[in-house]
């Protein structure tokens, strides 16, 4: 491993790490998880000769004209290619192992369910719109319909009919904003062509949403975040937010991002590039814990949604 003190050093860390009862085992269990990142582990007998060689193949350009150009590359086709050529075989042993390579289908009764947040809003603005107050949010009586009428109030401490102090109703309606099926005209919202569209076809709703999370973004860096997030979550390895913000991490500094003094990003702007897709996850049941705030474990239903979106 690089930094690990030449051939001595090495063969002393692999001392280190087979004796649980070595001084410095923790210390360098960490170090080799952080050194090696989350999609591979570590593995000193490890040497896969096929999967090298067809990294190997895959430098050496081909005389074919009919290779697909980055727009017209899935996502995580894209993500493979920008990676440093080091990192892409144990890239792709990750997707291989999380299954990424079956089709991503949904029965209508899952993507009923999983709209249904959406829907909601949807219906309750209508074809004529929905004033708002004029402070700009939505009226108090709206806002505790929704409450109740999704299930969130039993759940909630306090009066939850002033929008700006319901979280989960702020969340579902900035959600669809920045999806795209609602907006704000002159005071009111209104519902985009694609909302009324899809108002009453859940299936083609829920694949509409799952590209709309992956490639809505307002700058490179949140694009990337979110595609890496998706990942980790059709993986469904993660099972606390803090871990999918180290992976998300680890793959932005692998693609190149830092901050403007060559730092890695701190979690609050790994946090803030993810916040509008986390809310769209969490309003769609992707998580066991609607709140996502610490047992984010991924629903079957959830990883689906992801491979739809990285397949996008």
């Amino acid at each position: 491993l690089e930094d690990s003190g030449g051939i001595g050093g090495y063969l002393d860390l692999l001392d280190a790490l087979a004796d649980p009862g070595h001084e410095e085992h923790e210390d360098l269990q960490a170090w080799v998880a952080w050194t090696v990142g989350p999609w591979q582990g570590f593995d000193p007998e490890q040497l896969d000769i096929a999967a090298v060689n067809n990294e190997l193949a895959l430098l050496i350009p081909t005389e074919s004209t009919d290779d697909p150009g980055p727009g017209d590359q899935s996502v995580i086709q894209e993500l493979t290619r920008r990676l440093p050529p080091g990192m892409r075989r144990e890239f792709r042993s990750y997707l291989a192992g999380a299954g990424l390579d079956g089709p991503a289908l949904v029965e209508a009764d899952v993507a009923e369910a999983m709209t249904a947040p959406y829907r909601w809003l949807a219906r309750r603005i209508g074809s004529e719109g929905l004033p708002l107050t004029a402070a700009g949010w939505l009226p108090p009586a709206v806002v505790l319909e929704a409450m109740t009428e999704l299930g969130w109030a039993r759940d909630w401490n306090g009066k939850a009919n002033r929008e700006d102090q319901t979280l989960p109703v702020l969340m579902l309606r900035e959600s669809a904003q920045h999806l795209g099926l609602i907006r704000k005209i002159k005071g009111r919202l209104v519902l985009t062509a694609t909302a009324k569209r899809l108002l009453d076809d859940p299936v083609q709703l829920w694949l509409v949403l799952a590209r709309a999370v992956a490639r809505r973004h307002r700058q490179d860096s949140e694009r990337d975040a979110v595609q890496l997030l998706l990942l980790e979550v059709a993986a469904g390895k993660r099972t606390l937010w803090h871990d999918y913000l180290d992976a998300v991490s680890f793959g932005l500094g692998v693609l190149g991002w830092t901050t403007r003094t060559g730092s890695d990003l701190p979690p609050e702007t790994v946090q803030s590039l993810l916040y509008d897709a986390r809310a769209a996850l969490i309003n769609l049941g992707v998580f066991k814990d609607r709140d996502g705030l610490t047992a984010t474990t991924v629903t079957p239903q959830g990883q689906a949604f992801a491979r739809a979106a990285l397949e996008s």
